[in-house]
């Protein structure tokens, strides 16, 4: 719905000043180039200004991934101020990451361009049988609101802990062979963040 909404908008605003346009007297190449600037303006601020927001509060996580068509979800994370979520979104055939921010009513649609915050995303050799561990820190805009995502090259599934006895969330990924992430909520995170897989602690200094 999210994404069928803007595309009814643009292509509606696209013939509106096409027929102002057609209806001028004089119609320039420069009347013409101002008018596909202000169309295709406007569809960018469509794509970054969740508009529904004014008027419009999701009563559930459910109705809220529903609405922005994430997919199929895998993985749904639950902050203090936030939901972060991860789908498959078969269209494309890719993973999606999806935030929503919570008010007293219920949740409201963020945009994963502005609203999500990357902190750092890296990966680092952690032996040297070139096995990589990956790590996405994401903070919510306008909250203490941080998550954690960890994975390896390995496919093996990870025992991790920190300091913050952080509750990581497993999702597995099946293609070829089953590929594991781990996903975690930490309110007010300090960097470095340190954290320990299978027994071996790390810091984000380690990585580049």
């Amino acid at each position: 719905m999210f994404g069928t909404i803007r595309e009814i908008l643009f292509v509606t605003l696209l013939i509106i000043v096409t027929v102002i346009i057609l209806k001028m007297r004089r119609r320039s190449k420069g009347i013409k180039v101002l008018g596909l600037i202000v169309v295709l303006s406007f569809s960018l601020c469509l794509q970054l200004i969740p508009f529904e927001n004014v008027f419009y509060t999701f009563p559930s996580l459910e109705a809220a991934c529903e609405y922005v068509d994430t997919g199929e979800l895998k993985t749904v994370c639950e902050g203090k101020e936030s939901f972060l979520v991860y789908s498959i979104n078969k269209s494309y055939r890719n993973v999606t990451q999806n935030a929503f921010k919570k008010t007293d009513n219920g949740l409201k649609l963020l945009i994963s361009a502005l609203d999500i915050k990357h902190i750092l995303f890296s990966g680092c050799e952690i032996d040297t049988t070139g096995v990589l561990i990956t790590i996405g820190i994401y903070k919510i805009r306008n909250t203490d609101d941080y998550y954690i995502c960890l994975s390896t090259t390995n496919f093996d599934k990870l025992q991790i802990s920190d300091k913050y006895s952080t509750v990581f969330t497993e999702t597995e990924w099946v293609e070829d062979k089953p590929m594991y992430d781990y996903l975690g909520y930490i309110h007010d995170l300090e960097l470095p963040y340190v954290f320990e897989i299978n027994g071996t602690w790390y810091s984000t200094e380690m990585f580049p």
